[in-house]
């Protein structure tokens, strides 16, 4: 079953972490590996300085090359756990962004949820007025702005008591709440667990940083994914049924104008990667008010305006 759009733009950030730390991993493996073998390749010195062995034109690489290949090699392996350490920030970044557009989208389609009575109609009725769904999109993302806040297990259950969702079995926060601390003490204590004590020297201080080992953050990349995963299963389930597929004919007769029905289900497929047949496609048509056209025999050449 298709994803909805708040879980692909999570994965995609999800993707770009992981590719930058197993690809960043990868250079520095190689590099320290390479360096190595020019080091017992014409030199005499048992620790040579690394800009002796590669030297380098740009001015900022060969200001920090100066070091000794032992001392570089360590450098190298510090640098990749800074890189699982700062990933904390963009995977709860995407996640806090995720649920937000999440509770955006269930607004939208159940907004006598957030407020007695509705104060908007529900897609795709909603689709019907510009205007009214554009108020309704800023209204229901400042209510997500507004009411998810604080640690996740709390972010989570907001989302499915205020929409009435039934809570997934699959669904762990606990892990989630740990990630959250740890994201908050990097984001406002420079990573560090002991920022107090004007009287302790900084190199105390210093060492107290967040050291997040490579089995950690592999737990933590999964858990974010797992969770992500499971939240957009029980939305897909149990309240946007249809995939937000009235939302992707709007987008694009908005943009595009009037479009034969080929033409849409296509883009459809491209642009969100659903797979609905022309029925579905003319039936969302109809629902959010666009006017249709016979032309021709074939139901793909009917006129979406």
């Amino acid at each position: 079953m298709p994803y909805l759009q708040p879980y692909k733009i999570f994965n995609e950030e999800h993707t770009r972490v992981n590719q930058l730390y197993w690809m960043s991993k990868y250079s520095y493996q190689r590099m320290e590996s390479l360096l190595g073998m020019l080091s017992s390749t014409g030199h005499v010195e048992p620790d040579p300085r690394v800009d002796r062995l590669w030297p380098s034109t740009d001015a900022g690489e060969s200001n920090h090359i100066t070091v000794k290949l032992s001392d570089f090699s360590g450098f190298l392996a510090n640098s990749a756990g800074r890189l699982r350490t700062v990933s904390i920030l963009f995977q709860c970044s995407a996640f806090e962004t995720a649920l937000e557009q999440y509770y955006t989208l269930c607004g939208i389609y159940r907004p006598g949820a957030i407020s007695s009575p509705a104060p908007y109609d529900s897609v795709p009725e909603l689709l019907n007025d510009r205007a009214k769904y554009e108020a309704a999109k800023r209204w229901a993302g400042g209510k997500a702005r507004d009411n998810l806040r604080g640690k996740y297990s709390g972010r989570v259950s907001t989302l499915y008591s205020t929409f009435g969702l039934p809570m997934p079995a699959t669904l762990q926060t606990t892990d989630l709440d740990l990630h959250y601390s740890v994201r908050h003490q990097i984001a406002h204590n420079q990573g560090l667990s002991s920022i107090e004590g004007p009287d302790v020297p900084a190199i105390a201080i210093l060492q107290s940083r967040v050291d997040l080992s490579e089995d950690s953050w592999k737990a933590m990349m999964g858990a974010f994914h797992c969770a992500i995963h499971a939240i957009d299963r029980s939305i897909k389930k149990s309240l946007v049924v249809d995939l937000g597929l009235p939302l992707a004919v709007y987008h694009i007769t908005e943009r595009d104008g009037p479009v034969t029905l080929g033409a849409l289900q296509f883009k459809v497929a491209g642009e969100f990667g659903l797979q609905p047949t022309h029925r579905e496609v003319l039936d969302a048509a109809i629902a959010i008010g666009r006017t249709t056209k016979k032309n021709g025999e074939s139901i793909s050449k009917v006129l979406v305006a």
